[in-house]
This record gives structure tokens, C-alpha cells and sequence, in this order.
């Protein structure tokens, strides 16, 4: 504002700067960054409909040994519901103390490497084997039932021992004859 001796108002001084291009930069990235996020939730579904999808339990792990994920087939191995099992420290599901799936976890955070691991877990009196996937951010941990194979096979060599010693026997006999 300009003004004379009087005070009184004689004029004014503007600058105009036109910001249109900004404004219609800002109007671009808001719905770039709307169309990023439809993107994400989209692709996260498409993931969270894959792991409910397998016939496997499967849990998420942070790098902070955390459940960040867990799908349908580990709630029901677990017997807990998956909103509490979010974040819980890994070690917490299995009640072996420094046993093989706590080593086998701990030692695929270390080395980063595929781990494969067949264990007997006592709390579910059941045989699982265990795909342990190490990424930057954390495991992938797939889990399946097979204590029917683990009964089968064990049935199997009690078989086979009974007609190796039957064989045996029998040459034995022939020995004798």
C-alpha cells in the first residue's frame, strides 16, 4: 500500500504469480498417490487370497521374530485366532525350549538360507515339516501334517524288519535241514 505524507492511501503495489501449473501438478500427484494406494490394497488382497488358498499353515515373520501374518490353517493348527496371534514372538507357538524349530528358525534369520526341517511337535502330538524361506524382511514359514506318511513309513519298516528276520530264520533252518 502506498501512502502520502497525510496517510492517506494514494496506491498499492501487487505481484501475481500464476500457479495454475502447480495447482494441476498437486491435482496429479494426489491422484497418482490415490491410484498407488487402490493399487496396494489390491495387490495385498490378491496376496492374502493366495495364503488362504494353500494347504498349508503359514506364517509371516518380521525381522524382530514377530508373526506378522498367519492364515487360516495356522489358526487352526495353533488353535488361536489370527488377530491375536499378529505379533506374537514366534518362539512363544512352540513349546520346545531350544528344540528344532526354535534352532531351525534362529539359524535361517542368521544365515538367510532356505531351511528344511521334519519335527514331531509334542503340544499336537503330530509330525510337520517345515519350509523356513529367509527374506530382507523376515521368514516365511510354510508348515504341513505328516504324521500319516511319518505312521506309514514307520509301519513300513516294522514290516520289513519282521521278513528280514523271517528270512533269516528260514535260511537258517535250511541250514539245519
Amino acid at each position: 500500500v502506498l501512502r502520502n505524507a497525510n496517510k492517506e492511501v494514494t496506491g498499492y503495489v501487487a505481484v501475481h504469480r500464476d500457479i495454475s501449473q502447480r495447482k494441476k501438478l498437486e491435482q496429479q500427484l494426489q491422484e497418482f498417490n490415490h491410484q498407488l494406494e487402490k493399487q496396494v490394497h489390491e495387490k495385498t488382497e490378491e496376496l492374502r487370497d493366495v495364503f488362504e488358498r494353500i494347504s498349508e499353515a503359514f506364517l509371516g515373520i518380521d525381522n524382530n521374530s514377530n508373526i506378522v501374518y498367519a492364515n487360516k490353517k495356522a489358526e487352526q493348527l495353533f488353535g488361536i485366532d489370527g488377530k491375536q496371534l499378529i505379533q506374537t514372538p514366534v518362539f512363544n507357538l512352540f513349546q520346545q525350549p531350544e528344540g528344532e524349530v526354535e534352532t531351525a528358525l534362529r539359524e535361517a534369520f542368521q544365515s538367510r538360507e532356505y531351511i528344511y526341517l521334519e519335527t514331531l511337535l509334542p503340544q499336537f502330538e503330530k509330525w510337520f515339516e517345515l519350509h523356513i524361506y529367509p527374506s530382507a524382511s523376515g521368514l516365511s514359514v510354510y508348515m504341513r501334517d505328516i504324521t500319516i506318511r511319518k505312521q506309514a513309513l514307520r509301519a513300513l519298516n516294522a514290516s520289513e524288519e519282521k521278513y528280514r528276520l523271517f528270512w533269516i530264520c528260514l535260511n537258517e533252518s535250511v541250514k539245519f535241514i
